[in-house]
């Protein structure tokens, strides 16, 4: 039996080159007669014959092109001369086969605190606004709407980046520097990171729109081969864990979260036809606000008819860990040590799925997890006596752990 052999888009159509298509002239010209091995001076032959292969060079590219943008796949991997993403016609790709429009890029928006040691108050609006600059990444702002710094005392100005996009953005604890003149004013840090973000790319707004397509024959991973793995399942849990981070959420387009999500779990309940998403960021259970403007992406993006889903914040569950830590005399102190194990001990307990893991029991924490986790925060650790949790952890189906305030770390030289 002959193996059968995945055809390429190349196979198809490849472009030629110039040199290939003057190659290709000149041996046609050889083939009805004519010389092509000498010219004369004056004629204009060999130019034409360079040009007219230039020309269908061109045309040659534009055709592999064409055809490369009848395949999803390959239109997400189209590039121009200059080998930048050609996004036009993947966005109609994209919304002709999946109904899906691309994200675009989005603004840092925030507030931004200002203190007035003067008696006098400063107005701003939209003909008069307040710029601002990160002096590091050069980003600039301008206040948004209409209001005014009141007289000694500390006000709050919303601004928005004056360019979209991820360069727009500031994180929490910069100070922006004023560059509209205010005597006696002063710009605070800012409590809140400003996020921008850049326009979806091609493989992501590709991704997205096989995860929709896939809500429409919602086969598991376990069964027969489906277009995305985990079926339906899939196509909310990367909706909810795509959605970029803003200042603020945003319930419409372009959805915003302000705290990535970063775990989600998808549960049917049997009798009812509902669907529950279940989501948590790397803190834990994510704000209200943010909830909402994942359930309304995964409603617009990828609910198909027929089907009932929701969206509901993963439940937190403070876990204690006691323990006491062996490690080798002269390593590290013994501040340092506790730090970096609890420190450890939370970056482990963010990254556990929604529900915990099924071992020895469903929705559990392994004890030996714990333990590693421990064991492997600092270096030269010899040996862990951990009391708590004695047994591995119980966690509900729509559990996410976190480390408890109870937990306590004692460091033992040896």
């Amino acid at each position: 039996m002959t193996d059968i052999v995945p055809i390429n888009l190349s196979d198809l159509v490849t472009p030629a080159t110039p040199d290939q298509l003057l190659q290709t002239s000149l041996n046609i010209a050889t083939d009805i007669g004519l010389p092509t091995t000498s010219w004369q001076a004056v004629q204009m032959i060999p130019d034409v014959i360079e040009v007219n292969a230039t020309i269908a060079a061109d045309y040659s590219t534009t055709v592999a092109l064409m055809a490369q943008g009848g395949y999803a796949s390959y239109a997400a991997l189209m590039v121009d001369g200059e080998g930048q993403p050609i996004t036009v016609w993947m966005t109609l790709i994209a919304h002709e086969w999946y109904n899906v429009t691309r994200a675009p890029s989005s603004f840092a928006a925030g507030p931004v605190s200002l203190s007035n040691a003067l008696g006098v108050s400063h107005s701003y609006d939209p003909n008069n606004p307040l710029h601002f600059e990160n002096l590091t990444t050069h980003a600039t702002y301008t206040s948004v709407g209409t209001g005014s710094v009141a007289p000694s005392t500390t006000s709050t100005v919303n601004v928005q980046a004056d360019v979209a996009g991820s360069g727009s953005t500031t994180g929490a604890g910069v100070t922006l520097s004023i560059t509209t003149p205010l005597n006696g004013v002063t710009v605070s840090p800012l409590a809140d990171a400003l996020v921008g973000s850049d326009e979806e790319s091609n493989a992501a707004l590709l991704q997205r729109g096989q995860y929709k397509r896939a809500t429409l024959c919602p086969i598991s991973a376990t069964d027969q081969p489906s277009p995305v793995p985990g079926g339906a399942r899939g196509a909310y849990e990367y909706v909810a864990m795509t959605i970029p981070q803003a200042g603020s959420a945003s319930a419409v387009p372009p959805y915003a979260v302000t705290s990535p999500i970063t775990r989600a779990t998808s549960q049917l309940n049997t009798g009812s036809g509902i669907v529950t998403v279940y989501i948590a960021n790397a803190s834990g259970a994510p704000s209200a606000p943010d909830v909402a403007a994942v359930d309304s992406a995964i409603q617009n993006l990828a609910v198909p008819e027929c089907i009932t889903v929701r969206t509901v914040a993963a439940t937190v569950v403070q876990l204690d860990v006691t323990a006491t830590v062996y490690i080798k005399t002269g390593t590290v102190g013994a501040a340092d040590a506790a730090t970096n194990i609890l420190d450890d001990l939370s970056s482990y307990f963010a990254s556990v799925p929604i529900g915990g893991y099924t071992t020895t029991a469903p929705n559990i924490l392994p004890l030996i997890d714990i333990e590693d986790t421990i064991k492997q925060a600092n270096a030269n650790t010899i040996d862990v006596a951990m009391s708590v949790p004695a047994a591995p952890p119980s966690m509900s189906a729509n559990g996410v752990p976190e480390l408890g305030p109870g937990s306590t770390i004692t460091v033992v030289f040896t």
